[in-house]
């Protein structure tokens, strides 16, 4: 962050710069251990049936 301000970006504009590869990294990381299929609708839930009640 202080490489960024120092470099002449005010703060509004550093702290997205800086937190963006705080998320990508550790999302990138994780995508191979996450399971193909995230999750999958039962019978029930694509009729709706749980809906009304």
């Amino acid at each position: 962050m202080s490489l960024l301000l120092a470099a002449g970006f005010d703060r509004a504009e550093a702290i997205p710069l800086s937190i963006a590869p705080e998320n990508l990294v550790p999302g990138s990381a994780l995508d191979p251990a996450a399971p193909e299929t995230m999750r999958e609708l039962t019978d029930r839930a694509r009729n709706h049936e749980y809906a009304h009640s």
